[in-house]
């Protein structure tokens, strides 16, 4: 009977009369009456009171939907926010690799480019190698001339020494044949003399072209 009864309570008895007492004629005595009214006094307060209570669960449910409409709506910006940041994230992450790949491309040219240069390389040591090769050959070759020219100049120095032993003893002989001797007395030397000696000292050998001998104190026109 109270799921009826609206909350009004400034209606007084007017509203108990009208809703819990339907057949007024019923009650015979005022006392009946009094006790209709204290029951239906507690009723009213007891549905207020039941009333309120759930008014104040809903309000309470009311404000935690807010407060939970709130933090989801505070964690979608958040979501959002993480969305944004991921979205940046894999931005960047896109941006990178693309300069990856370019940075790969132009690596792989480089790699190209050394490989050529280290081919280049390797046939310049080749050609190096085969060069310094033949300068050895060629320094054998010189070493060997040297050596043939170190015998050739100990053979003309022994020529050479020959020379001027054979030229020292001809002078000597020559210088002891034009001294006076005391049975030719204060003659001097025929000319069919002076034309022996000067051919005995024409056919000394002469020594090889690059040595000069040199006489020292030598009169040429002796000769």
């Amino acid at each position: 009977m109270l799921q009826n009864v609206p909350f009004f309570p400034s209606m007084g008895a007017q509203a108990v009369k009208k809703y819990f007492t339907p057949k007024w004629e019923e009650f015979s005595s005022h006392r009946d009456l009094e006790d209709v009214l204290e029951a239906s006094l507690a009723s009213v307060i007891r549905a207020s009171a039941l009333q309120m209570k759930v008014l104040g669960e809903f309000r309470t449910r009311i404000q935690e939907q807010r407060r939970l409409s709130a933090a989801a709506s505070e964690s979608d910006k958040e979501h959002k926010q993480a969305l944004e940041g991921l979205q940046a994230a894999l931005d960047s992450a896109r941006m990178a690799y693309e300069q990856l790949e370019v940075d790969l491309k132009e690596s792989d040219s480089n790699v190209l480019n050394l490989t050529k240069l280290l081919d280049n390389a390797n046939a310049a040591q080749k050609v190096a190698s085969e060069a310094l090769e033949a300068a050895n050959i060629e320094k054998r070759c010189l070493l060997d001339e040297v050596q043939c020219l170190r015998g050739n100049l100990d053979s003309s120095e022994n020529s050479n020494k020959e020379a001027e032993s054979n030229v020292a003893r001809l002078l000597r002989e020559k210088g002891r044949r034009r001294r006076w001797r005391k049975d030719w007395g204060t003659r001097r030397p025929s000319w069919r003399m002076q034309r022996q000696s000067l051919w005995r000292i024409s056919t000394i050998p002469r020594p090889t072209p690059i040595f000069q001998i040199t006489l020292t104190g030598l009169d040429s026109r002796r000769f």
